[in-house]
Protein backbone atom coordinates (compact mmCIF):
# COMPACT_ATOMS: atom_id res chain seq x y z
CA UNK A 1 0.00 0.00 0.00
CA UNK A 2 1.45 3.34 -1.03
CA UNK A 3 2.89 5.10 2.36
CA UNK A 4 0.49 8.19 1.74
CA UNK A 5 -2.24 6.24 1.28
CA UNK A 6 -1.50 4.20 4.39
CA UNK A 7 -1.04 7.75 6.54
CA UNK A 8 -4.16 9.17 5.51
CA UNK A 9 -5.68 5.93 6.66
CA UNK A 10 -4.22 5.75 10.36
CA UNK A 11 -5.00 9.35 10.54
CA UNK A 12 -8.89 8.24 9.59
CA UNK A 13 -9.40 5.62 12.44
CA UNK A 14 -8.26 8.39 14.95
CA UNK A 15 -11.35 10.76 13.48
CA UNK A 16 -13.03 7.56 13.89
CA UNK A 17 -12.72 7.31 17.65
CA UNK A 18 -13.24 10.89 17.89
CA UNK A 19 -16.67 10.56 15.63
CA UNK A 20 -17.46 7.87 18.25
CA UNK A 21 -16.88 9.63 21.52
CA UNK A 22 -18.35 13.10 20.74
CA UNK A 23 -21.58 11.58 20.46
CA UNK A 24 -21.32 10.01 23.59
CA UNK A 25 -22.96 11.36 27.20
CA UNK A 26 -22.05 8.98 29.80
CA UNK A 27 -24.37 8.70 32.74
CA UNK A 28 -21.64 9.23 35.09
CA UNK A 29 -21.82 13.05 34.22
CA UNK A 30 -24.78 13.42 36.10
CA UNK A 31 -23.75 12.31 38.91
CA UNK A 32 -20.29 13.92 39.44
CA UNK A 33 -19.10 17.59 39.60
CA UNK A 34 -16.29 17.83 37.25
CA UNK A 35 -13.54 19.60 38.22
CA UNK A 36 -10.38 20.91 35.93
CA UNK A 37 -7.04 20.21 37.05
CA UNK A 38 -3.62 22.06 36.28
CA UNK A 39 -1.26 20.15 38.32
CA UNK A 40 -0.92 16.36 39.28
CA UNK A 41 -2.55 17.00 42.95
CA UNK A 42 -5.73 19.13 43.68
CA UNK A 43 -6.43 20.34 47.28
CA UNK A 44 -9.89 19.84 48.37
CA UNK A 45 -10.02 21.37 51.76
CA UNK A 46 -12.65 23.56 51.63
CA UNK A 47 -15.07 21.32 51.15
CA UNK A 48 -17.89 21.48 53.13
CA UNK A 49 -16.87 24.62 54.56
CA UNK A 50 -18.64 27.08 52.45
CA UNK A 51 -20.01 30.20 53.80
CA UNK A 52 -24.20 29.90 53.80
CA UNK A 53 -25.68 33.56 52.83
CA UNK A 54 -27.11 35.19 56.25
CA UNK A 55 -28.53 38.99 56.56
CA UNK A 56 -25.62 41.49 56.60
CA UNK A 57 -26.15 43.57 60.07
CA UNK A 58 -22.83 45.20 61.00
CA UNK A 59 -19.38 44.46 59.58
CA UNK A 60 -19.07 41.63 57.14
CA UNK A 61 -16.40 39.16 58.65
CA UNK A 62 -14.85 36.36 55.72
CA UNK A 63 -14.82 33.27 57.23
CA UNK A 64 -11.55 31.02 57.05
CA UNK A 65 -10.96 27.89 55.83
CA UNK A 66 -10.77 25.07 57.67
CA UNK A 67 -7.93 23.01 56.66
CA UNK A 68 -9.34 19.50 56.12
CA UNK A 69 -6.08 18.06 54.19
CA UNK A 70 -8.31 16.23 51.49
CA UNK A 71 -6.37 15.77 48.16
CA UNK A 72 -6.72 14.01 44.45
CA UNK A 73 -4.12 13.18 42.86
CA UNK A 74 -4.13 12.56 38.86
CA UNK A 75 -3.50 9.29 37.82
CA UNK A 76 -3.34 7.56 34.20
CA UNK A 77 -5.40 5.43 32.41
CA UNK A 78 -4.80 3.94 29.09
CA UNK A 79 -5.88 0.90 26.79
CA UNK A 80 -4.16 0.12 23.62
CA UNK A 81 -5.18 -1.60 20.71
CA UNK A 82 -3.09 -3.31 17.71
CA UNK A 83 -4.07 -2.62 13.94
CA UNK A 84 -2.39 -4.66 11.38
CA UNK A 85 -0.81 -3.38 8.56
CA UNK A 86 -2.96 -5.66 6.39
CA UNK A 87 -6.01 -4.26 7.92
CA UNK A 88 -5.31 -1.49 6.31
CA UNK A 89 -5.96 -2.99 2.84
CA UNK A 90 -9.08 -1.72 1.24
CA UNK A 91 -11.16 -4.43 1.92
CA UNK A 92 -10.18 -4.50 5.60
CA UNK A 93 -10.40 -0.75 6.18
CA UNK A 94 -13.75 -0.68 7.47
CA UNK A 95 -13.90 -3.56 10.06
CA UNK A 96 -10.42 -1.32 11.68
CA UNK A 97 -12.20 1.42 12.02
CA UNK A 98 -14.86 -0.34 13.39
CA UNK A 99 -12.03 -1.78 16.16
CA UNK A 100 -10.98 2.17 16.53
CA UNK A 101 -14.17 3.05 17.13
CA UNK A 102 -15.29 0.36 19.56
CA UNK A 103 -12.69 1.92 22.20
CA UNK A 104 -14.58 4.94 21.93
CA UNK A 105 -17.47 3.62 24.67
CA UNK A 106 -15.15 2.74 27.20
CA UNK A 107 -13.07 5.32 27.00
CA UNK A 108 -16.31 8.16 27.61
CA UNK A 109 -17.65 5.21 30.31
CA UNK A 110 -14.43 4.65 32.31
CA UNK A 111 -14.72 7.69 34.89
CA UNK A 112 -17.55 5.99 36.10
CA UNK A 113 -16.04 2.97 37.16
CA UNK A 114 -14.12 5.27 39.42
CA UNK A 115 -17.33 6.64 41.24
CA UNK A 116 -18.93 3.49 41.04
CA UNK A 117 -16.14 2.34 42.80
CA UNK A 118 -16.39 5.33 45.35
CA UNK A 119 -19.94 4.97 45.86
CA UNK A 120 -19.87 1.43 46.89
CA UNK A 121 -16.81 1.16 49.10
CA UNK A 122 -18.87 4.37 50.60
CA UNK A 123 -18.66 2.95 54.28
CA UNK A 124 -15.48 2.72 54.60
CA UNK A 125 -13.43 5.45 52.27
CA UNK A 126 -13.34 8.77 53.76
CA UNK A 127 -14.89 11.86 52.80
CA UNK A 128 -13.09 15.35 53.10
CA UNK A 129 -14.21 15.35 57.08
CA UNK A 130 -12.23 12.05 57.28
CA UNK A 131 -15.32 10.32 58.56
CA UNK A 132 -16.50 7.40 56.20
CA UNK A 133 -18.68 8.80 53.36
CA UNK A 134 -21.45 7.16 54.72
CA UNK A 135 -21.98 7.32 58.13
CA UNK A 136 -24.73 7.81 61.14
CA UNK A 137 -21.92 9.43 63.19
CA UNK A 138 -21.56 12.66 62.13
CA UNK A 139 -23.29 15.78 64.31
CA UNK A 140 -24.21 17.52 61.12
CA UNK A 141 -26.50 14.28 60.14
CA UNK A 142 -26.59 11.44 59.12
CA UNK A 143 -26.30 9.67 55.26
CA UNK A 144 -27.12 5.96 55.93
CA UNK A 145 -30.26 4.23 56.21
CA UNK A 146 -30.60 0.74 57.23
CA UNK A 147 -32.55 -0.63 55.20
CA UNK A 148 -36.08 -2.35 56.07
CA UNK A 149 -36.38 -4.66 53.40
CA UNK A 150 -37.19 -5.65 49.54
CA UNK A 151 -41.02 -5.35 49.32
CA UNK A 152 -42.88 -2.35 47.92
CA UNK A 153 -43.91 -0.93 51.37
CA UNK A 154 -40.46 -1.52 52.70
CA UNK A 155 -38.83 0.26 49.82
CA UNK A 156 -41.63 3.43 50.04
CA UNK A 157 -40.61 3.41 53.83
CA UNK A 158 -36.76 3.59 53.40
CA UNK A 159 -36.93 6.13 50.66
CA UNK A 160 -39.15 8.34 53.11
CA UNK A 161 -36.13 7.97 55.52
CA UNK A 162 -33.84 8.70 53.17
CA UNK A 163 -35.69 11.83 51.93
CA UNK A 164 -35.82 13.07 55.19
CA UNK A 165 -32.34 12.60 55.41
CA UNK A 166 -31.14 14.42 53.11
CA UNK A 167 -33.41 17.43 53.54
CA UNK A 168 -32.15 17.88 56.89
CA UNK A 169 -28.40 17.22 56.63
CA UNK A 170 -26.17 20.16 57.39
CA UNK A 171 -23.12 22.48 56.77
CA UNK A 172 -20.25 22.36 58.87
CA UNK A 173 -21.41 25.32 60.01
CA UNK A 174 -24.89 24.07 61.11
CA UNK A 175 -26.99 25.37 58.10
CA UNK A 176 -29.47 23.39 56.03
CA UNK A 177 -28.63 22.61 52.73
CA UNK A 178 -31.37 24.83 50.44
CA UNK A 179 -32.91 22.01 48.70
CA UNK A 180 -35.53 24.16 46.95
CA UNK A 181 -34.54 22.56 43.17
CA UNK A 182 -33.79 19.38 43.99
CA UNK A 183 -33.20 16.66 41.51
CA UNK A 184 -33.51 13.70 43.15
CA UNK A 185 -31.98 10.52 41.00
CA UNK A 186 -32.06 6.88 42.82
CA UNK A 187 -29.45 4.36 41.82
CA UNK A 188 -29.37 0.84 42.32
CA UNK A 189 -27.64 -2.54 41.04
CA UNK A 190 -29.76 -4.83 38.44
CA UNK A 191 -31.16 -6.95 41.48
CA UNK A 192 -33.38 -3.72 42.71
CA UNK A 193 -34.09 -1.78 39.02
CA UNK A 194 -37.51 -2.98 38.96
CA UNK A 195 -38.86 -2.94 42.64
CA UNK A 196 -37.50 0.75 42.77
CA UNK A 197 -38.96 1.07 38.89
CA UNK A 198 -42.14 0.43 40.59
CA UNK A 199 -42.09 1.65 44.10
CA UNK A 200 -40.96 5.54 43.03
CA UNK A 201 -41.68 5.73 39.09
CA UNK A 202 -45.18 4.11 38.53
CA UNK A 203 -48.34 6.90 38.63
CA UNK A 204 -50.41 3.89 40.64
CA UNK A 205 -49.42 1.39 43.29
CA UNK A 206 -50.02 -2.24 42.59
CA UNK A 207 -53.55 -1.69 44.42
CA UNK A 208 -54.56 0.46 41.40
CA UNK A 209 -54.40 3.71 43.85
CA UNK A 210 -52.75 6.89 43.01
CA UNK A 211 -48.32 6.88 43.86
CA UNK A 212 -47.55 9.23 45.99
CA UNK A 213 -44.02 9.14 45.66
CA UNK A 214 -44.16 9.42 41.69
CA UNK A 215 -42.92 12.55 40.63
CA UNK A 216 -40.79 13.10 43.65
CA UNK A 217 -37.61 11.14 42.13
CA UNK A 218 -36.28 12.97 38.65
CA UNK A 219 -35.04 9.17 37.50
CA UNK A 220 -33.43 5.90 38.45
CA UNK A 221 -29.97 4.84 37.27
CA UNK A 222 -28.89 1.25 37.05
CA UNK A 223 -25.35 0.99 38.47
CA UNK A 224 -23.69 -2.55 36.99
CA UNK A 225 -21.39 -2.53 39.60
CA UNK A 226 -23.64 -2.37 42.55
CA UNK A 227 -24.42 -5.81 43.62
CA UNK A 228 -27.41 -7.07 46.05
CA UNK A 229 -30.28 -5.20 46.94
CA UNK A 230 -28.95 -1.78 48.82
CA UNK A 231 -29.30 1.38 46.84
CA UNK A 232 -28.35 5.25 46.61
CA UNK A 233 -30.58 8.25 46.47
CA UNK A 234 -28.83 11.16 45.26
CA UNK A 235 -29.50 15.57 45.01
CA UNK A 236 -27.92 15.86 41.78
CA UNK A 237 -29.15 19.37 41.58
CA UNK A 238 -25.93 21.21 44.11
CA UNK A 239 -23.48 22.97 42.41
CA UNK A 240 -21.07 20.50 43.97
CA UNK A 241 -22.36 17.02 44.58
CA UNK A 242 -21.32 13.54 46.24
CA UNK A 243 -18.61 12.54 43.64
CA UNK A 244 -15.80 15.08 42.07
CA UNK A 245 -14.52 13.86 38.64
CA UNK A 246 -11.18 15.77 38.49
CA UNK A 247 -9.54 15.57 34.70
CA UNK A 248 -6.16 16.34 33.88
CA UNK A 249 -6.22 15.43 30.55
CA UNK A 250 -9.13 14.82 28.08
CA UNK A 251 -9.57 11.20 26.55
CA UNK A 252 -7.26 11.41 23.17
CA UNK A 253 -5.94 8.82 21.23
CA UNK A 254 -2.66 8.53 19.45
CA UNK A 255 -0.59 6.15 17.69
CA UNK A 256 2.28 4.85 16.87
CA UNK A 257 4.05 5.62 13.32
CA UNK A 258 5.12 3.65 10.30
CA UNK A 259 9.13 4.09 11.05
CA UNK A 260 8.60 2.74 14.86
CA UNK A 261 9.64 -0.69 15.50
CA UNK A 262 6.02 -1.78 16.01
CA UNK A 263 5.51 -1.22 11.75
CA UNK A 264 9.39 -2.57 10.67
CA UNK A 265 8.87 -5.06 12.48
CA UNK A 266 5.50 -6.54 13.12
CA UNK A 267 4.28 -4.85 10.69
CA UNK A 268 1.30 -3.23 12.74
CA UNK A 269 0.74 0.11 14.55
CA UNK A 270 -0.49 0.45 17.99
CA UNK A 271 -3.26 2.79 19.15
CA UNK A 272 -3.13 3.94 22.35
CA UNK A 273 -6.73 5.53 24.03
CA UNK A 274 -5.32 7.32 27.03
CA UNK A 275 -7.08 9.90 30.28
CA UNK A 276 -5.46 11.47 32.85
CA UNK A 277 -7.71 12.49 36.51
CA UNK A 278 -9.23 10.83 39.27
CA UNK A 279 -12.56 10.67 40.97
CA UNK A 280 -13.20 11.74 44.78
CA UNK A 281 -15.67 12.55 46.92
CA UNK A 282 -17.70 15.57 46.75
CA UNK A 283 -19.83 16.55 49.58
CA UNK A 284 -21.70 13.70 51.69
CA UNK A 285 -24.67 15.85 52.31
CA UNK A 286 -25.74 14.96 48.94
CA UNK A 287 -25.88 11.45 48.79
CA UNK A 288 -27.69 8.98 50.78
CA UNK A 289 -27.26 4.96 51.03
CA UNK A 290 -30.10 2.22 52.01
CA UNK A 291 -28.20 -1.03 53.22
CA UNK A 292 -30.01 -3.51 52.60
Amino acid sequence: MHLLMAKMKLAGLNTAFFDAIKGIKPPWEDAVTKAPSGKSVEDYGWLGDVPQMAEWKDELIPEGIKEYGYTLKNKRFAAAMKVYNDDLADDQYGQAKLKIASMAPSAAGFPGTLVSALRTGGETGLAYDGTAFFSAARAEGSNLVTGTGTSDAQIAADFESALVLIRLTKTDKGQVFDRTNMKLTAVCGVAMEQKLRRVLLAATVSTGGVNMLSGLVAGLEVDPYITGNSWYLEDRDPYVKGFIVQEREAVDITNTGMDSDQYVLHDRVVYRVKWRGNAGYGLWQHAVKVKN
